[in-house]
């Protein structure tokens, strides 16, 4: 059905829109395939789609921005050329050339009618946007053909537009100086210029170069007025405060430096980041200053900066925060100061309220680095550049993750990241803990937030019990806190490191499990007294952690691909799963099924080790299934190319299981040899043939057999009998694509998830990414038919 073998086209287009078309004949298509796994996002439509259009960009987008008509934008690359857009067609309408190599910087002028560039030639260039020739106004022969996408991902070709592309390309139009102005940065050789901006009356260029000097240029005098020297590493950004008459520079050097904007002269500094300092922006009306470097957003009041005070750090600092820790490369702000949007390195885009500093949206989209970000004018839309050689627009208006979603309950907000949740099996209780240490509880029908008690630092794990009754949390301080249903029960200082993980461990509740940061395993009663402890006896790191209450036993997952068994009442060792070919390949999951006679484990599939491997042509997998008896056997392993997992949940019958991590994957637990099949013997029969039901099961439309997976190395496979009911069991389903196991596999929008919750009937599915997306899958039924 598709070239890529881990790609299902209608799997893809179930994605589209439900009044598309394409959705439309996709739907049809999964229905008269009833024998593949075929799943609907169910709730895609109750998610507002802030994403506007996407532009194919030749090379890297070094810098991008606005124009003051904003359906125009300026991009710059490589080329050293700058190409003006028409962000409605995605046509080429003009080229600016003078540049001889990349252009890594554009600025406009506040009354929009220049720009300034900085390049990799040493020269900083002033362009006049009122006088150039639009290229759409010449005719040609005949027109290119430019691929660009609306929307969501649809795209279209632009026929018709008007450029002439021999003017564009001929060597002497390449060559000539298009520019106003020009500067050179440097008179005797020729240093790279990182940043260029404007002042506020636009009579001066302020531009940052790799040697750590900044200087100032009159475009009146069109002379140099100002070099500022103290920087010892590259400035990557420079800009002009004209409400106090100061210059602000950012460099590698981790260092944020004012300077007087009449003279020169230094004035303080600000060393309050330890990485390389990219990006400044100032608040309008509260003269703050937000400063970004890769590990970190502050938002600084310049006033608190002692005179002459050199790398002092501002007081009551403001951190912008989000639950995924990730290297920042480029932020730009709301001219109100409202709206904070700033890029990350998983490639996504983070918006942020500024007067709370709390997430409001995620924009997910960039397949690379994103290096560049401007708003319009207006404050209603967004343009961001990187790596994928793509440009995208995006809409600022009603920032809201979910839009008509449909949320059963929205609780107040806590003015803290939430770190943890958890949900009691009747889903009347929720409890959270927060980056403050705060925990809280909810009961969604009362509708009310109940402070439980607080941690000294932030909340690393909580637990609901079954009942909803009890809830346990661990944190960064090593405290370990169990609550009643009334109020707090006990406190215990488990260990000196961090707790990371709790769980309860007995059919009761009565038994309570903690993992620390430097790998002791222990259990407590709901009091708080310790009953049994153990830690690893080698070097290896406890990565993973699943306790199984049906057959009592606990396995931890190791760095060095290990996985170890102990017996929940006692933490006595039981025995160690290893797979040769997974050796030193850390696990980031291990899941027991239902019964607790099979253990999926899932690995790192992005670690060093199987980047070597796959260097030297080693086969390595995703996933393994291991039989827990006596005997103690490798069941099956899984396979998916380029992917790492995050969870692991089997089916109720143990005959399909899903895998989650940067996508969401289905596979078939059924096939296997003759002789590996008795691990299923324990299962009760009930489990293994489920009663018929007519009114939840489909019609079976002639034999359906179970299709052995092309080059799965297992031999003498079983072969499924014809479906004898309405609707053909689980296990029955065949392979859509061409890989061992794979049934289906679906792609999220965001990087990854780190959870997935299937419905008991493992037909619908729920989770949500880490751009703060929500996804509800149900599995493609035909509709019932009742026969008299």
């Amino acid at each position: 059905m598709n070239q890529n073998p881990n790609i299902d086209i209608v799997q893809l287009a179930l994605k589209e829109p439900e009044s598309s078309k394409v959705y439309q004949a996709a739907k049809s298509m999964a229905l008269s395939h009833p024998e593949t796994l075929y799943f609907d996002w169910s709730n895609r439509d109750g998610i507002h789609q802030h994403h506007m259009a996407t532009i194919l960009h030749h090379g890297s987008v070094q810098s991008a921005i606005f124009l003051k008509d904003i359906t125009k934008i300026l991009t710059c690359n490589g080329d050293g050329q700058i190409k003006m857009w028409n962000a409605l067609s995605g046509e080429v309408l003009h080229r600016f050339t003078g540049h001889k190599e990349a252009v890594l910087s554009l600025a406009l002028s506040p009354d929009g009618d220049l720009f300034a560039s900085g390049s990799k030639d040493g020269s900083v260039k002033v362009w006049d946007l009122g006088n150039f020739q639009d290229d759409a106004d010449l005719e040609i022969k005949q027109p290119p053909k430019r691929r660009y996408s609306n929307g969501l991902g649809r795209s279209k070709s632009v026929r018709g537009f008007k450029t002439n592309m021999t003017k564009l390309i001929t060597a002497d139009h390449d060559l000539r100086d298009l520019s106003n102005q020009s500067f050179l940065f440097q008179e005797l050789n020729h240093e790279t210029v990182l940043f260029v901006d404007f002042n506020a009356d636009g009579t001066e260029v302020i531009a940052g170069g790799l040697s750590g000097t900044v200087k100032v240029f009159n475009l009146r005098a069109r002379r140099l007025r100002l070099s500022l020297i103290g920087h010892h590493e590259p400035v990557n950004v420079c800009r002009f405060l004209p409400e106090r008459r100061y210059i602000f520079t950012g460099s590698d050097d981790a260092t944020i430096r004012v300077w007087n904007m009449e003279n020169g002269k230094f004035l303080s500094s600000n060393g309050q980041h330890l990485k390389r300092v990219t990006d400044l922006v100032f608040v309008p009306k509260t003269h703050k200053i937000i400063s970004l470097s890769s590990e970190k957003i502050l938002m600084w009041d310049p006033n608190t900066l002692r005179p002459g005070q050199r790398d002092f750090p501002a007081p009551d600092s403001q951190i912008f925060q989000r639950t995924r820790q990730c290297s920042f490369t480029k932020m730009s702000l709301t001219s109100n100061g409202e709206q904070l949007a700033a890029a990350s390195e998983d490639y996504l885009i983070t918006v942020w309220d500024v007067l709370t500093t709390q997430v409001i949206a995620a924009l997910p989209g960039h397949s690379g680095r994103i290096l560049t970000m401007d708003i319009s004018t207006l404050d209603n839309f967004l343009l961001s550049g990187g790596d994928d050689e793509t440009i995208m627009i995006w809409s600022l208006d009603d920032l809201q993750i979910l839009k008509n979603g449909n949320p059963q309950y929205n609780s107040t907000s806590e003015g803290s990241l939430i770190t943890a949740v958890s949900l009691s099996d009747d889903c009347e209780t929720v409890a959270f803990g927060c980056f403050s240490g705060a925990v809280r509880l909810v009961r969604p029908s009362e509708g009310l937030v109940r402070a439980l008690g607080s941690h000294t630092k932030r909340v690393n794990d909580i637990k609901v019990s079954s009942d909803g009754r009890t809830v346990t949390s661990v944190s960064e301080d090593g405290v370990l806190m169990i609550f009643d249903d009334e109020c707090e029960s006990a406190t215990v200082k488990a260990c000196q490191s961090p707790l990371v993980a709790v769980h309860f461990i007995t059919q009761d509740d009565s038994m309570i499990l903690t993992r620390s940061h430097n790998n002791n395993v222990a259990t407590w009663n709901l009091k708080g007294y310790p009953l049994n402890t153990c830690r690893p006896s080698g070097s290896e790191q406890f990565t993973s952690m699943d306790g199984c209450k049906a057959n009592g036993m606990l396995a931890l997952g190791c760095s060095n691909g290990v996985v170890s068994l102990l017996a929940l009442k006692d933490l006595s060792y039981i025995r160690q799963l290893e797979y040769a070919e997974q050796k030193d390949v850390p696990v980031t999951v291990c899941k027991f099924n239902v019964e607790g006679n099979l253990l999926a484990v899932g690995y790192d599939s992005q670690s060093k080790m199987v980047k070597e491997r796959k260097k030297q042509n080693v086969k390595s997998f995703t996933a393994v299934i291991w039989s827990t008896g006596i005997e103690q056997h490798l069941i099956m392993s899984f396979q998916l190319e380029n992917s790492w997992l995050r969870d692991i949940a089997f089916s109720h019958d143990s005959r399909q299981l899903v895998t989650a991590g940067d996508k969401i994957a289905w596979w078939s637990v059924k096939t296997m040899s003759k002789q590996r099949s008795s691990i299923f013997q324990s299962l009760p029969s009930e489990e293994l043939n489920p009663p018929t039901d007519l009114l939840s099961r489909r019609i079976s439309q002639g034999n359906i057999f179970q299709r052995t997976p092309k080059g799965s190395g297992i031999e003498d496979h079983e072969q499924m009998s014809p479906a004898h009911s309405p609707r053909s069991p689980r296990g029955n389903k065949v392979c859509a694509l061409d890989s061992n196991h794979l049934l289906q596999m679906f792609d999220i929008k965001g990087s990854s998830v780190s959870r997935i919750f299937p419905a008991k009937d493992f037909q619908k599915f729920a989770t949500i990414d880490d751009s703060g997306i929500v996804y509800i899958l149900e599995e493609i039924q035909e509709p019932i038919t009742f026969q008299l």
